[in-house]
């Protein structure tokens, strides 16, 4: 649940990008409105996510706190107030795109403002936070015992050697790619929620969302697979992907059939008839493809 509120949060925003084109270059007053509509919620509601994720994320690292996890935060513990200092700078930004788009929602010179602001915060969370924490799990053990009995934190030469490893960057480039997934199905149930609450020029419009973002999930899935085929040839535990954990393997496969249901799913739905209930289980599958993910990245 944690992950999932969190890429609407960090992802999110970068669609709002996208939909607020959109209302640019449409003439049709209620395609604009639409638009308007749907990029303004998603911005209201990435902001409280990312307040709302937030809050998941201290409540689980309440749950798995102990010695081994206090001693690799504390070799990073640098690394953790500037990346609180980041959450701020981004939570402030989001916070003046959304105000400001909800007022001023037409011109190319506030768009172009409003677009180089969201890019500066989301980049912040997304480079900033899946990294740091992958990195509390990615240092040796014996570096930080080390760095623990002499009082000192990871350096920046050992936390740039870590953290653009091979291994590092196909899982942030996979989880990053997850998250822009899990943002674009997001959008999708929005806008069919839209459509049901309206009609003419505004439904189609709304009907031709769900379609947008199904294009761009399936564009997603594809690229997934690459990034997901370099993560397995970086990983250190590999085989236990393949065959060397029971758990983690079944997990692995479901995965890999989950995945070839979710093309099958978004491919329906690039058709301009939209079925609420197809939308629904599109949905579902997704999240249940990034939840045996994020398992197979946990327990491997």
């Amino acid at each position: 649940m944690h992950l999932l509120v969190i890429a609407v949060a960090a992802a999110g925003p970068l669609l709002c990008i996208a939909l607020n084109a959109k209302q640019l270059n449409r003439k049709d007053t209620l395609e604009r409105v639409t638009y308007w509509t749907l990029g303004t919620t998603l911005s209201r509601h990435a902001n409280v996510a990312l307040i709302v994720g937030s809050v998941f994320g201290l409540i689980v690292a309440g749950i798995v706190w102990d010695d081994d996890f206090h001693q690799r935060c504390h070799v990073l513990k640098s690394r953790f107030m500037y990346a609180g200092i980041e959450w701020v700078f981004s939570c402030v930004l989001l916070l003046i795109t959304h105000r400001w788009w909800a007022k001023r929602p037409d011109g190319l010179r506030p768009f172009l403002f409003r677009s180089l602001l969201i890019v500066l915060a989301t980049t912040n969370l997304l480079y900033h936070f899946p990294i740091i924490f992958m990195l509390v799990h990615e240092i040796p053990r014996e570096v930080v015992d080390t760095l623990e009995s002499s009082g000192m934190e990871l350096n920046r030469q050992q936390f740039y050697e870590y953290a653009f490893s091979s291994s590092m960057l196909a899982r942030w480039l996979h989880i990053v790619v997850s998250m822009l997934m899990i943002s674009f199905a997001y959008v999708a149930v929005l806008a069919l929620r839209y459509a049901h609450v309206t009609s003419g020029v505004a439904r189609e419009t709304a009907v031709r969302t769900v379609s947008w973002t199904a294009r761009h999930i399936l564009i997603l899935l594809f690229a997934q697979i690459g990034f997901g085929i370099m993560a397995l040839l970086t990983m250190k535990n590999s085989q236990s992907v393949m065959g060397g954990d029971v758990m983690v393997t079944a997990l692995f496969g479901g995965g890999m059939c989950l995945l070839l249901l979710q093309i099958q799913q978004w491919t329906a739905l690039l058709s301009g008839k939209i079925d609420s209930r197809a939308v629904a289980r599109a949905v579902t599958t997704l999240i249940a493809l990034f939840s045996c993910m994020t398992a197979v990245s946990i327990l491997s």
